[in-house]
């Protein structure tokens, strides 16, 4: 298929073999039974990939990194460790939620007794300032 590069005088990549002398092409890896069922060879270039046959899974953790036969009790599983992480997701959402909403209300509170300090202070230095009406403005 002519993969891999042209001219090669030294030699091929790993999973490349030389043909016409000049020229590196793909090994196909998967000829020689890499995978044991019930994992399948993919080849790609330069390399392959043991994939799990149609009816197994790769298992979802590190207790189960090899394929392992697909069964309604996978699917009820997987889709109960799902909801229980959506589950802890929206709490953890919540308790940020009410996190944000408590240091609001903190940061609410300091900025008005600032504000209130403020007018204090400006009213003790400016003692003659009156506000003035709204219908003067």
């Amino acid at each position: 298929n002519g993969d891999g590069p042209k001219n090669c005088t030294g030699g091929c990549a790993k999973g490349y073999a030389m043909h016409d002398g000049n020229l590196c092409f793909d090994v196909n890896e998967c000829h020689e039974f890499p995978c044991t069922f019930p994992e399948v060879c993919v080849n790609k270039p330069g390399g392959y990939d043991c994939k799990c046959a149609k009816g197994y899974h790769r298992g979802r953790d590190d207790e189960h990194p090899e394929c392992i036969k697909k069964t309604e009790d996978d699917h009820a599983h997987y889709a109960k460790k799902e909801e229980e992480a959506r589950k802890e997701l929206e709490k953890l959402l919540e308790q940020k939620k009410e996190e944000a909403a408590k240091k609001f209300k903190e940061n609410e509170k300091a900025y008005n007794k600032h504000i209130k300090e403020m007018r204090k202070k400006f009213q003790k230095e400016h003692p003659n300032w009156k506000m003035p009406r709204r219908e003067d403005l």
